[in-house]
């Protein structure tokens, strides 16, 4: 089961981003938002912080 969904997840990302033309952020919130409500403490505290991560250096304005 947890194989099925890795792939869901992972297919749902790769559908945002590449078909829909998403950017990353936008396409890795729902992924990652099913990851932090499922996943164990530590899961939810490592897909939080990478998403965090990923949202400011895509935001960063130098």
């Amino acid at each position: 089961m947890r194989c099925f969904s890795g792939f869901f997840l992972c297919g749902l990302f790769c559908y945002s981003f590449f078909i829909e033309k998403s950017d990353l952020v936008s396409a890795g919130l729902p992924s990652a938002t099913a990851l932090a409500v499922i996943g164990e403490p530590w899961v939810r505290f490592f897909v939080i912080v990478l998403y965090l991560v990923i949202a400011i250096g895509q935001y960063w304005k130098y």
